[in-house]
């Protein structure tokens, strides 16, 4: 009887998932911002390309995807930190519902593997999704423009997210709104609306901008440092 009741204890409340978002398998489609290991950049080979949707409008704090391969299980994370793990390589603009990811393609052919993917965002709460993926992959298969060496990875918002589609501001006082394809000592390649690809000197490049997650004031300070440059 609940009269009889004294006292009732709760614990620590569980942070719920978030509806399971959806992910379209892409393939590979001539991107490079991942390579072998944790470490940030490309390496010439193309990377696996998939497309997350329906994610929550929250920033990402964790993308975790795990392949079951018949001899051994192959693991991608977007913070690398204390893991063994390959890297993966996001682009999403601002806090879109929308998320390309890049992952270095194992040796094992991808064709008929089913990919799960974890979502952490930034409050804790978390979603998941799966695709198998409908395409054949090699990791031999090189990128359009061959091996690029040096290249550097899509610069990244905080520690733990890279972010696109991002603004390029030019010393010329042009403009250009372009997804970052790859980037390297010498240029960067980009995918405007308006064209397939163009590549830019990075002499050119006065900076680079990612709203994704971006605190409030952050984009006058960085503007404010643009225009009165620290020498």
């Amino acid at each position: 009887d609940l009269a009889d009741l004294e006292r009732i204890e709760l614990g620590p409340a569980a942070v719920p998932d978030t509806a399971s978002g959806q992910l379209e398998w892409v393939g590979q489609d001539n991107h490079d911002l991942t390579q072998v290991g944790n470490a940030p950049g490309g390496n010439g080979i193309q990377d696996l390309h998939l497309r997350a949707s329906a994610l929550a409008p929250k920033a990402l704090k964790q993308i975790v995807v795990i392949c079951k391969f018949p001899k051994q299980l192959r693991a991608w994370r977007l913070d690398t930190s204390l893991s063994p793990h390959w890297r993966v390589g996001i682009t999403r603009s601002e806090l879109s519902p929308q998320a390309d990811l890049y992952l270095e393609p194992p040796a094992d052919d991808c064709f008929g593997m089913k990919f799960d993917v974890a979502f952490t965002y930034d409050d804790g709460t978390t979603s998941k999704s799966t695709v198998v993926a409908s395409t054949h992959t090699s990791d031999q298969t090189k990128t359009d423009r061959g091996p690029q060496k040096d290249q550097a990875a899509a610069p990244q918002a905080g520690s733990t997210a890279a972010s696109g589609p991002a603004e390029i501001l030019l010393h010329d006082q042009g403009r250009l709104q372009a997804e970052i394809i790859a980037l390297n000592p010498q240029s960067m390649v980009l995918r405007p609306g308006w064209k397939a690809e163009v590549e830019v000197p990075i002499l050119q490049v006065k900076g680079v901008w990612f709203a994704n997650q971006a605190a409030a004031g952050v984009r006058a300070e960085f503007d404010k440092q643009l225009a009165a440059p620290v020498a």
